[in-house]
């Protein structure tokens, strides 16, 4: 737990320019810590079913905010909107590729049909 502090800590203060490699820094951090919230709401039964959308709204949110905080103190909205379209893109990534492949399968519990796991299997011919 202290280890994904300290990457959402990094990543949160990371102040760049609008270089390949600053995108590139906003999409990765953001995929990771998409990735963590997932790993984190995962352990919570009522909320297991929704862990990828509310692994990308985490991400998603700290990410507004972040580069809202950012053009109030610096200005230049189209870095910063660029920033954060990076952010998003990572974060979707990063949600998606923990709930679907790191944490599968999941136990879904539906009042309509019952308590039930499904499992992926796949073939190529």
């Amino acid at each position: 737990m202290k280890k994904i502090i300290l990457i959402i800590f990094i990543v949160l203060q990371l102040h760049a320019t609008d270089t390949f490699n600053s995108e590139a820094s906003h999409f990765a951090g953001a995929a990771v810590l998409a990735g963590a919230a997932t790993a984190i709401v995962d352990q919570f039964p009522e909320y297991k079913q929704n862990r990828f959308l509310i692994g990308f709204s985490i991400s998603t949110a700290i990410g507004t905010v972040d580069q809202t905080i950012q053009y109030i103190e610096d200005g230049g909205i189209g870095g910063q909107l660029l920033d954060l379209s990076f952010h998003v893109l990572g974060s979707a990534l990063g949600a998606w590729m923990t709930d679907k492949y790191i944490l599968s399968p999941i136990l879904i519990d539906s009042k309509s049909e019952g308590k039930y796991m499904g499992v992926k299997v796949a073939y190529s011919f």
